[in-house]
């Protein structure tokens, strides 16, 4: 699966978009949810750490910065 999520659903999901949330959450949850599993040696508490994770990334997806890959530029 290709983790990597293009600026318009970014910018979709800075808006509120729960597709774009979606998303983002389907793409990353699992990464996210084994590397901390890699620090606290507990699934459950993996599990709910990520999903706080997530949680706080909605409530905060306003003040969140999008960068432009500079690939992306027109230079």
């Amino acid at each position: 699966m290709n983790n990597n999520i293009d600026i318009k659903t970014l910018e979709a999901f800075q808006d509120g978009n729960h597709k774009a949330f979606e998303t983002i959450f389907i793409a990353y949850y699992n990464k996210t949810k084994t590397f901390i599993d890699g620090y606290i040696k507990s699934e459950p508490d993996a599990e709910e750490l990520t999903e706080d994770l997530f949680v706080n990334l909605w409530i905060n997806r306003h003040s969140i910065l999008i960068c432009t890959p500079l690939q992306e530029m027109q230079l």
